[in-house]
């Protein structure tokens, strides 16, 4: 995960900075879209699993809270430039 956000930061500076055009841009958006989504679903799915059973229950609690949060925090974030 932190390789793929290291590359998709180094990717889209190159990007913009040499000027690429839109469907360089559009295709490295897709690609970060895949594989965060990706990520994002084998992490819910096989998280609890590797857990004991009796905390199987508290996990995935803890990783539906943590996913909501982290996206409440991304979306008023994204908004923080406009104040």
């Amino acid at each position: 995960a932190c390789i793929r956000g290291v590359l998709s930061v180094v990717g889209f500076s190159l990007a913009d900075r040499y000027e690429a055009s839109p469907w360089v841009m559009g295709s490295l958006t897709l690609v970060l879209g895949i594989t965060n989504g990706w990520l994002t679903s084998a992490a819910m799915t096989r998280g609890p699993i590797m857990l004991p059973p009796e905390l199987q229950e508290t996990g995935e609690n803890v990783l539906v809270v943590s996913l909501v949060a982290g996206l409440l925090a991304g979306a008023l974030l994204g908004w923080l430039w406009l104040l």
